[in-house]
């Protein structure tokens, strides 16, 4: 079988003084020879070459470049073949934090794609029309995703559409026809709406921290303390907080702002210095926070609360895993943490709440007691307008007014 020679040579036929590539192809199973217009050398011929090896990218072995088909003969490509090649090229490298690892966004994309595979996978790109994708849509809507997600999952769509025209394998209509797709607006569609995210009263806070271990009780006291988002939390690591001075100051190298070329200062007070204060290790590269003892000591917890006598029942170790295939982690995922959380709420009998209410707690805090402008600075929000979001509008001032006055 002739080997994938993905980038041919540019050639000289000297009877003619042409240049030329000679390319396998499938349909033929032979190689082939592709002449260029104009001279050898030429601006003309190289400008033809190199518009071959930029479609080579997005071809497979043996196929054919469109440029270098007679345009009758020219086709676009797959739903199917557009995913594949927008994750491996563009997706891979847009969604990859700074160390070279992949980002907490790429799963969103890629899981969005491969359902818009499964549906439409065997469709031309230029065949899916904005009915399609409001069928699409409608699809999602059935499964009660709500109205926010469902948006986002139409944009990735389109955002695909819009890389492949950057890189001239469908025609711009085929994106522009899918941006006649209005969004779906709040309470003018069938789709699920989300209640906005509310603080977390101190009660609720201190009613699950008797049901998290020492790890993850630590986790909630600092992000009630910091205001921290919960990714900041989970993957804060020791060589990343300045204990040089009086104040500790964490400078994450990974944030959610950390594209738009901003910086993240997180100034961590007295009561957060405390907690993080017993978790200090000798490695700087460690985590704060590690799953790995958070499991030991929740086993341990178990171990010392068992009623069963050693003598009866089952041996301390004997029912582990010996090879789990998921062992502990470097450090907690979001969702890992949130599930913690989650069933600690279930175990003390209080409504569930999610990490991320703990941000909106000491936003709301911050604001009640200092400013707007102390809530923006120690979020780290651009403008107020952001921390408006946050922090829950604090009626007692409005109240207070109207009693006297109305």
């Amino acid at each position: 079988m002739p080997r994938n020679k993905r980038n041919p040579t540019y050639r000289n036929f000297k009877p003619r003084d042409l240049g030329f590539v000679e390319l396998f192809v499938a349909e033929k199973r032979r190689p082939q020879r592709f002449y260029f217009p104009g001279p050898f050398n030429s601006a003309q011929s190289k400008a033809a070459y190199h518009r071959v090896l930029a479609d080579l990218q997005f071809t497979e072995f043996g196929e054919v470049p469109n440029c270098l088909k007679k345009p009758e003969e020219r086709v676009g490509i797959s739903v199917s073949r557009l995913v594949d090649l927008y994750i491996e090229k563009e997706a891979k490298v847009r969604y990859r934090t700074k160390d070279g690892s992949l980002s907490g966004g790429f799963p969103i994309v890629n899981i969005t794609l491969q359902y818009w595979v499964t549906h439409f996978g065997d469709l031309r790109v230029e065949e899916f029309t904005p009915r399609l994708l409001k069928s699409l849509r409608d699809r999602l809507i059935k499964k009660r995703l709500a109205r926010s997600t469902i948006n986002d999952k139409m944009r990735i769509i389109v955002t695909a559409l819009r890389w492949a025209v950057e890189e001239e394998l469908v025609h711009e209509s085929a994106w522009r026809s899918l941006q006649a797709v209005r969004t779906l607006q709040r309470g003018r569609s069938e789709a699920k709406e989300t209640e906005p995210i509310t603080p977390v009263e101190k009660a609720d806070v201190e009613a699950v921290l008797p049901h998290l271990t020492s790890v993850l009780r630590a986790m909630v006291l600092v992000q009630w303390f910091s205001g921290a988002r919960p990714g900041e939390v989970c993957t804060m690591r020791i060589r990343e907080v300045d204990r040089s001075g009086k104040n500790w100051i964490y400078k994450p190298e990974h944030h959610k702002t950390l594209h738009h070329g901003k910086k993240r200062l997180l100034v961590l007070g007295p009561k957060a210095r405390e907690e993080l204060s017993l978790l200090l290790r000798p490695d700087p590269d460690a985590y704060f926070f590690s799953p790995e003892v958070s499991e030991r000591e929740r086993k341990e917890q178990r171990h010392a609360d068992r009623k069963t006598p050693l003598s009866c029942g089952n041996k301390p170790g004997s029912v582990r895993t010996p090879n789990p295939k998921r062992p502990p982690g470097a450090f907690f995922s979001t969702q890992s943490y949130g599930r913690a959380v989650k069933r600690a709420c279930v175990n003390a009998g209080i409504a569930p709440w999610t990490p991320n209410q703990l941000r909106h707690s000491a936003a709301t805090r911050i604001r009640k007691e200092f400013s707007l402008e102390h809530a923006r600075a120690v979020l780290g929000h651009s403008s107020t307008s952001t921390t408006e979001i946050y922090a829950e509008v604090d009626k007692t001032i409005a109240i207070d007014v109207m009693e006297r006055i109305g």
